[in-house]
């Protein structure tokens, strides 16, 4: 993504610029939401847009719930925010349509706590595809926006600085030990500061 980001593939001979960048790693397989968690939400002009296509989808959108583990900055729209074009991650929501309140540390916390990363990341045969579509169609309803609006080009908000953003962890601080291994995301949890850590949840 930083490649492409800094050289766009030419369309028809013409280099073309993005006008935004999105992602939504980690799908959800668990259920549909009636929230999405829009990672990038309120650092750009695009807001407007995501709230319309949030509605036109019956969605409602949540900020980042875990903003100490600095998310934002770990998926490919990342290198766009940071060459100056704006960029979300649409994360799944936690109100789960038909669960209890608890569904979402139940199902999503033990995928992260015993699945995530691991060999028994596989499929599963009981996942629900809703959700994943869910995030899909709001996806593609944003674009379509987006597309729709030939006069409009989103912006990063004037004063605010994503980079200045940065979570950042107290140099004092080391690996507990030369051996630990690290998951490698590239920045550590304000929890426990271990690099790659996921006690957030």
């Amino acid at each position: 993504s930083k490649f492409y980001a800094a050289d766009p593939l030419p369309v028809d001979g013409k280099k073309l610029h993005p006008i935004a960048a999105f992602a939504f790693d980690v799908g959800n397989v668990w259920g549909k939401t009636e929230d999405i968690a829009v990672l990038g939400y309120g650092k750009s002009s695009l807001d407007p847009i995501l709230q319309e296509a949030a509605a036109s989808r019956g969605l409602r959108i949540i900020p980042d719930q875990q903003p100490k583990m600095g998310l934002f900055y770990r998926s490919d729209h990342w290198s766009f925010v940071r060459s100056g074009i704006p960029g979300c991650w649409f994360f799944f929501g936690q109100d789960f349509i038909g669960k209890p309140g608890t569904y979402y540390e139940e199902v999503v916390g033990r995928y992260i706590k015993t699945e995530y990363h691991k060999p028994a990341d596989t499929y599963k045969s009981h996942w629900s595809m809703e959700g994943l579509l869910s995030q899909v169609e709001y996806t593609l309803a944003v674009v379509k926006l987006l597309g729709t609006r030939v006069d409009f080009y989103p912006k990063i908000l004037t004063g605010t600085s994503v980079m200045a953003e940065i979570p950042s962890v107290d140099k004092s601080w080391t690996r507990r030990s030369r051996k630990l291994k690290t998951v490698g995301f590239g920045l550590r949890c304000f929890d426990c500061k271990i690099q790659g850590c996921v006690c957030f949840l």
